[in-house]
């Protein structure tokens, strides 16, 4: 399975290579791999700092709840894929943002968490016979039909058909045929996607390259209707999924990440997550 949160590279880099560096509490171990046809290369792999963290403790007094904040630290490990000149960072979790921050001032560029114009991706998707078996929607219906209507549909139910004309798609899971592998998984309006088989990094990067990156784009900080959040999602609260134990700002009501919903809605059951397997396809 791979996963990741984009973000995107705002400038023109003024290095070239994603440095080594072991400086406690930072550390990132890069290896490049040469992933497209013409020798262009991606970088993978793992970094971790310390950052903060705020938690919450509950005391139970004699006539009282009493709830209190406390400001920490905590070490974390994030792993990553990129590819500067192409402009893209992803990493797997939301407290790995750390890591554009320090790639930040090693290249001299901004690096934004992207948002997914879904709504383009889904009109690609179709025109390709993709199956979609998620669909979830934020929409501005106007002042005479309630202003926002807001769902998710599943399986059957999850039609493109009125979503297309209609926009606002803000989840979309997804499944269909990409250079012979079968490529079945979800993606966020928020800029999470995921794609549940095993994928080779070259692959993964370039499936990034080739079919996220042409929808993805930096939030207008003005313009609030880009700052799309999932369905019971808070898009810039970071919580733990309860199941698998992941740090994702898709944690909803039930506790949840998005993949473990999309998992469960998919296929009955959390079992095995890790190891959800597509057969078919290359590795790379």
């Amino acid at each position: 399975m791979k996963r990741g949160i984009i973000g995107l590279v705002d400038g023109n880099p003024r290095d070239e290579e994603i440095e080594r560096v072991r400086r406690d509490p930072f550390a990132i171990e890069p290896e490049e791999i040469t992933y497209l046809d013409g020798g262009a290369s991606i970088t993978t792999g793992r970094a971790c700092d310390s950052v903060d963290t705020e938690t919450e403790e509950i005391y139970i007094a004699d006539e009282a709840i009493i709830t209190e904040r406390t400001e920490g630290r905590e070490h974390v490990l994030t792993e990553f894929t990129a590819d500067i000149d192409a402009g893209f960072v992803t990493i797997d979790r939301g407290d790995g943002e750390f890591l554009w921050e320090r790639l930040e001032l090693q290249f001299g560029v901004d690096i934004e968490r992207a948002v997914l114009d879904l709504d383009s991706w889904a009109r690609d998707l179709d025109a390709q016979g993709a199956d979609v078996w998620q669909v979830g929607w934020d929409r501005d219906m106007g002042p005479d039909d309630g202003d926002q209507e807001t769902g998710v549909a599943y399986h059957r139910d999850a039609r493109l058909d009125g979503h297309l004309a209609d926009g606002g798609i803000t989840q979309l899971g997804f499944r269909y045929d990409w250079d012979g592998t079968i490529m079945r998984g979800a993606a966020a309006a928020s800029g999470y996607v995921a794609v549940f088989r095993s994928l080779s990094d070259a692959a993964w990067g370039r499936w990034l390259r080739e079919e996220i990156l042409p929808h993805a784009g930096i939030p207008d900080p003005e313009d609030e209707s880009e700052q799309q959040e999932l369905p019971d999602g808070e898009p810039d609260d970071a919580r733990e999924c309860e199941q698998c134990g992941r740090e994702s700002d898709s944690v909803g009501d039930d506790g949840y990440c998005i993949v473990c919903r999309d998992k469960l809605q998919e296929e009955g059951t959390l079992d095995d997550l890790d190891t959800v397997d597509v057969t078919g396809g290359p590795d790379d």
